[in-house]
């Protein structure tokens, strides 16, 4: 009943920013954003191609993307930390701390993860038609390669699609819970050495409708201007080394 309990939730958070995204990119994904669960023990998150492969391996309606969060995984640390709130109270005779409140806590986190794994999809290119079994086994030889943390994959063009679904998503949080938000894009491209604030100073307004596959499209103006304000990609990989040898990068974060 435990483990089917925390199932649930981790499919609610999945089913949440999943509806989240579709909402806030409906011009890019019109079919709709599908969650997914992780396929893979090594990522948090990942995103294959323009993700519209993944979900006709999946069964979903022709149009539809898919991307995979693996929201068990923060689930499970909720839990862990209830139970230990629980104990906690307990001994000091005061209110517990219920599995809800933890999952509260930690579901922005994994919302972001799915936001970061959208950014992708709507900057790859597109994916080649494909029926389902085809699709399978493309996704399948996709998922045997390494996980990539790199800064070409984590560029300029998916840093400013992080960005402006990051403004997005705060534009439709209550006032208080808006400030987390914004830190939680400006720490997840900073993994990266993208500059959150430069970014969004080099994009602008950009209007709800507008398709970001289209804004941001590769060579085109707006992907210059953006390139213009970050940092090389020999000065990015520097940052991820540097992160990494010091134990603060997030390999949940990989493609």
């Amino acid at each position: 009943m435990i483990a089917l309990s925390l199932a649930e939730h981790a499919a609610r958070i999945r089913r949440k920013a999943g509806h989240l995204l579709s909402m806030v990119a409906v011009a890019d994904l019109p079919a709709g954003l599908v969650v997914l669960p992780m396929s893979r023990p090594d990522a948090a998150g990942l995103a294959t191609g323009s993700g519209h492969r993944l979900a006709t391996a999946c069964g979903f309606p022709p149009g539809t993307v898919a991307v995979q969060v693996d929201a068990e995984a923060g689930v499970l640390t909720a839990a862990q930390a209830a139970e230990a709130a629980v104990a906690e109270a307990a001994a000091a005779q005061a209110a517990p701390f219920a599995i809800e409140q933890a999952i509260e806590i930690i579901r922005p986190i994994f919302e972001q993860v799915a936001a970061h794994e959208a950014a992708h999809v709507l900057v790859a290119d597109l994916d080649a038609a494909a029926d389902a079994e085809e699709a399978q086994a493309w996704i399948e030889a996709c998922h045997s390669l390494p996980a990539d943390g790199g800064p070409v994959s984590h560029g300029p063009r998916w840093g400013a699609a992080v960005v402006i679904l990051g403004r997005r998503v705060i534009d439709r949080q209550h006032p208080a819970e808006r400030a987390r938000y914004g830190r939680l894009v400006r720490d997840d491209i900073a993994r990266y050495g993208l500059d959150a604030d430069a970014i969004a100073e080099a994009l602008g307004h950009v209007a709800e409708w507008v398709p970001l596959r289209s804004l941001l499209a590769r060579g085109g103006d707006v992907a210059r201007r953006i390139e213009a304000v970050c940092l090389t990609v020999a000065e990015r990989q520097a940052v991820i080394d540097k992160r990494r040898q010091h134990g603060a990068a997030d390999a949940g974060f990989e493609v």
